[in-house]
């Protein structure tokens, strides 16, 4: 689903979350989290490799699967991660910047 941090993995109920160091939290699409020894940086370049580009990098420290954005606000700078094959809802804070940054480019997409 999304990675603060951390990262995601299509097709296989995973979403992402949180990274600290070295260190990674994947979040599965039913809550529960998996740590993983890499870096972001580690998950985004792999992540890019995917034919549908079905994850965007959000800021410095969230990588995001697009199906489950939700709400995108800026103003209390969350992100809402949502749908119904998640057992559970993902509030994540990120900057401003990087929110208004992947709103104009989800809306940029839409017009596609």
């Amino acid at each position: 689903m999304y990675i603060n941090r951390t990262c995601a993995y299509p097709n296989r109920g995973y979403s992402v979350h949180i990274c600290r160091w070295h260190y990674s939290d994947v979040y599965l699409t039913n809550g529960k989290p998996h740590k993983m020894t890499f870096k972001l940086h580690f998950f985004d370049e792999k992540l890019q490799l995917l034919a549908d580009k079905m994850f965007v990098r959000v800021g410095k420290s969230l990588i995001v699967n697009r199906n489950y954005i939700y709400v995108i606000n800026t103003v209390s700078q969350e992100l809402l991660l949502s749908g119904n094959r998640l057992r559970v809802d993902f509030k994540l804070k990120a900057s401003k910047e990087a929110l208004k940054q992947l709103k104009t480019l989800m809306e940029k997409e839409d017009w596609q």
